[in-house]
């Protein structure tokens, strides 16, 4: 009976330790495809505003897609009434756009 108690001991420290290895790789496993889906660049077409991350600057891609700026918000706004649709981008995906 004692045998059994021990090793009945041993089975469920075994599978505690499993499963918190099971866990903390499984949850390990989720953060380079994360921190890849950051390094993406969007998917854009011609007519998608564009604006590089912390400025203020926004540029329209044309046909050929190439940046096209608004020299102000006044010029902007003839054009658009707000700012919704315009993507931000990290610098490697702005330098993608001429």
């Amino acid at each position: 009976m004692n045998d059994v108690i021990k090793f009945g001991k041993k089975l469920f420290t075994f599978s505690v330790v499993a499963m918190t290895l099971a866990w903390s790789l499984g949850v390990s496993a989720l953060v380079p495809s994360v921190v890849h889906a950051e390094g993406e660049c969007p998917v854009l077409s011609a007519g998608d505003l564009v604006k590089l991350q912390g400025q203020s600057a926004v540029f329209l891609l044309n046909s050929q897609m190439e940046r096209l700026y608004f020299p102000n918000a006044e010029v902007y706004k003839t054009w658009y009434t707000d700012f919704s649709g315009v993507n931000n981008l990290t610098q490697t995906c702005f330098s993608a756009y001429p």
